[in-house]
Order: structure tokens, then C-alpha cells, then sequence
């Protein structure tokens, strides 16, 4: 699976570089997902998002299994954000959110009168 199934464009991490991250469920930071984490990335600049991007077939079937969800990089730990840090050439201070997954589909939103 190709790169391009998880980021439109912009910048990446490695998801090897991105393991502090993992499991989601237990980072203390701020995490949107699903509807909130569409709506946070529609207002957000893409330049403010970094995408974490698969390594390897395996990688990319394991980020394929995350719903798209967007971590806020300013309420992770200290610990957290240097972990991330070192594993990156990217200066992390430059996004505001670290987005894990993707949209599975592009369906539109419908209104209850269509029916």
C-alpha cells in the first residue's frame, strides 16, 4: 500500500519514528477522531498537519486499521514530543497535529429530508 492512501500531501513520520504514539488509547493528550477529527482537519492548514506514513507492508496494513484520528502535538507529554523528536529529521514545532489513519470512504453528508 502506498504512502499515498494515508496523506494527500504534506509532510511525514515514519511510523517507526512514531512508535511513542502507539497504542493511541493510551497517550494522555488530546486525540480527536472520526467526525471531530474530519472537522479539525478541514479548519487546520495543511501545512500545520504531519501525516505518519507506513515503512512497510506491515506498517501499512496496521495505520490501515486506525480510523483517521488527530493527535494535538502540544498536549502531549515532554517525554513524549522529544521521543518524537529524535526519531525525526522534521522540526515538530512546526505542525500543530500529528494525523494516524485515513477517511475509509468519501461519503456525503446527507440530511434526514432526503429520505
Amino acid at each position: 500500500m502506498s504512502t499515498e492512501n494515508f496523506c494527500e500531501d504534506g509532510e511525514t513520520i515514519q511510523h517507526d519514528a512514531a512508535a511513542p504514539l502507539f497504542p493511541l488509547n493510551q497517550l494522555e493528550g488530546t486525540i480527536y477522531r472520526y467526525r471531530d477529527a474530519e472537522l479539525k482537519r478541514e479548519r487546520a492548514n495543511a501545512s500545520q498537519i504531519v501525516t505518519v506514513g507506513p515503512t512497510s507492508f506491515a506498517s501499512s496494513y496496521f495505520l490501515a486499521q486506525h480510523t483517521l484520528s488527530l493527535v494535538e502535538l502540544s498536549t502531549l507529554s515532554t517525554t513524549q514530543r522529544d521521543e518524537l523528536r529524535a526519531g525525526t529529521e522534521l522540526d515538530l514545532a512546526e505542525f500543530e497535529y500529528i494525523q494516524v489513519g485515513r477517511n475509509r470512504t468519501r461519503s456525503q453528508n446527507h440530511s434526514l429530508s432526503e429520505y
